[in-house]
Parts: C-alpha cells; structure tokens; sequence
C-alpha cells in the first residue's frame, strides 16, 4: 500500500496546472511553490514585507552629501589619503 501523498500526479492534473500557470501569467515553479506553501501553512496570499533588492551600500545619505560638499574637489588618490 502507498500513502496518498507519495503517489504520482496523473496527466490531467499536470496538464491542468500548466494551463492556469500559463493562463495566469506565472511560471510553473511559482505555481508549485505558491501550492507547497498552502500546503505546509495554509497561507495563500503574496509575502508582504519582502525586502526587494539589494541594501543601499551608503547607509546616511545627509552625512555621504556634507562629505562630497566638502571634499569633491579632490581626485580619487587624493580621497583614499583622507582615511
């Protein structure tokens, strides 16, 4: 005997799942990853609060202005004496 859950889906399910995920645009992998997650947590709506992107590498912005503001004039050697 096999546990439901370790059974192979059958054609029409796949196909189905092609079809809506091309039909509503997504990728296949984001359809299978969107079930999982209604799955495991019963969650189905988007992730809010996802940090999109990388992180700004100049954390204060005021303080890097008064740094070009007072030091712009000086070439890139002439910066890396300043440290």
């Amino acid at each position: 005997m096999t546990s439901s859950n370790n059974r192979l889906p059958s054609l029409t399910e796949v196909s189905a799942k092609v079809m809506f995920a091309e039909c509503s645009g997504i990728s296949r992998n984001t359809l299978r990853l969107w079930l999982k997650r209604r799955e495991t947590t019963g969650l189905t709506g988007a992730i809010r609060n996802y940090p999109y992107g990388s992180q700004p590498k100049i954390a204060d912005l005021e303080t890097f202005h008064r740094f070009v503001q007072e030091h712009g004039h000086l070439t890139q050697q002439g910066d890396c004496q300043l440290n």
